[in-house]
């Protein structure tokens, strides 16, 4: 079984900052990924975006 995302939540607004909760480590491309989705999603830009993986322990 891979890394999930179990949720996630928006923490700030300056920058965008999204804290990830996961069963296990991301790798850096995943976050690559979900970045470019996210900022896709809400329609961001060149916006930066921070994102925070926190593995539920």
């Amino acid at each position: 079984m891979g890394a999930r995302v179990l949720y996630a939540t928006q923490g700030a607004t300056d920058p965008p900052t999204f804290t990830l909760f996961t069963n296990r480590e991301l790798s850096p491309g995943y976050l690559r990924y979900l970045e470019r989705s996210i900022r896709e999603a809400f329609d961001l830009g060149a916006t930066p975006v921070k994102l925070r993986a926190r593995r539920r322990g």
